[in-house]
């Protein structure tokens, strides 16, 4: 473990709030979730995290910053399969702290690059 905001997973992967990158459209979320409504999406932050660039994508990796981005209370532990499946090997699930907007701190999942750092770019331009 690389800081204080992960946490043990206390038991099997139930629900629990999910902080996504590519994610954070709703509308996407919902495609990809095979959900019936598109859901709400709360902002919320984790620290000690940064964002990189894999072509387009925002990719969360470790860092020193504070990232920005979203939670969602995920409704079943099919719907987390269903995004684990989406977000491939290239991603490892980890288990962490968020703050909520409204200041509450919960215990949530982040799909975190699981490559070779060098894949990545500090500027999506780097891309084009």
């Amino acid at each position: 473990m690389q800081n204080g905001d992960v946490v043990h997973d206390p038991g099997p992967r139930e629900a629990r709030p999910g902080f996504y990158g590519t994610l954070s459209d709703p509308q996407f979320l919902a495609k990809i979730a095979e959900l019936n409504e598109t859901p709400t999406l709360i902002k919320s932050k984790v620290r000690r995290k940064c964002i990189k660039y894999w072509d387009p994508y925002r990719v969360l990796c470790w860092g020193k910053d504070t990232v920005c981005g979203v939670a969602w209370y995920a409704p079943s532990k099919e719907v987390v399969e269903r995004l684990r499946a989406y977000e491939t090997d290239a991603y490892d699930d980890h288990i962490l702290r968020m703050e909520l907007e409204n200041g509450e701190k919960v215990v949530g999942r982040a799909f975190m690059w699981n490559r070779d750092m060098e894949e990545l770019s500090e500027d999506p331009e780097e891309w084009r």
